[in-house]
């Protein structure tokens, strides 16, 4: 397979030829199905930037099958996972009469669902194809706060601090490029607009630790509005 899709897209692994007033015809016989593996950051837009106005790493996981045969609409689902902010501290606890010095660490990260829709547009240049999506799903917001003891051979603790979720949806445009006969390398970037969640952000001054590093962050609330971006792999079978 040279590339993905032209116009009507690509057929499945075998076709019957038949030729009839000097026309060729393809009948496929099945549909294409993607895996996708995607690299990239956020970028926070309107309240969300005033909130929180660094770069966000996100890491995300696909996947896409053909709604019909020859026709080049896709659906599917993608997980995604970043995270936005993370504070270290060593601190000075009392266990069983004896001090000892433990490392505590607060993350402030999330997770994503979304279900897609993709439509390859009538557009090439050379083997490079262009799509566009449209996605829906929702933002989970969750900080967790690490305590590991001294002690290599004890276990860490975790502390599950506030959590929240929202609904998102956008739109985004992207591209592939065939490396081999079912695999692709692609770029995309999206619009992405998140209803009003609440979230953990790191303080920026004035940090003072006590008892737990969660202490270095602040709780805010805002829409969760972003511009993302990612580049990746595509395996189609």
């Amino acid at each position: 397979m040279a590339i993905l899709f032209c116009w009507v897209g690509r057929g499945a692994a075998q076709e019957e030829v038949i030729k009839a007033s000097e026309k060729t015809y393809h009948e496929p016989s099945g549909k294409i199905n993607m895996i996708t593996f995607g690299l990239g950051g956020m970028t926070p837009q309107g309240a969300f930037k005033r909130k929180h106005p660094d770069p966000i790493f996100q890491i995300n996981l696909g996947y896409l099958r053909q709604i019909k045969a020859e026709k080049p609409l896709f659906g599917g689902m993608e997980l995604g996972y970043g995270i936005m902010d993370q504070y270290s501290a060593d601190i000075d606890f009392v266990v069983d009469g004896e001090t000892e010095t433990w490392d505590v660490t607060s993350t402030s990260q999330f997770l994503t669902l979304e279900f897609l829709g993709r439509y390859y547009l009538p557009l090439k240049i050379d083997q490079l194809e262009f799509f566009s999506e449209f996605n829906f799903g929702g933002n989970l917001f969750f900080t967790t706060t690490i305590f590991t003891p001294p002690n290599a051979d004890d276990s860490s603790d975790t502390e599950w601090e506030k959590s929240d979720f929202s609904l998102k949806y956008g739109i985004g445009l992207g591209c592939n490029y065939p490396v081999t006969d079912n695999i692709y390398v692609h770029g995309r970037f999206s619009y992405i607009a998140g209803l009003s969640t609440s979230f953990y952000i790191l303080k920026e001054e004035n940090i003072t630790i006590q008892e737990s590093t969660i202490e270095a962050f602040d709780l805010q609330k805002s829409t969760t509005d972003i511009f993302k971006w990612d580049i990746g792999v595509t395996f189609a079978f």
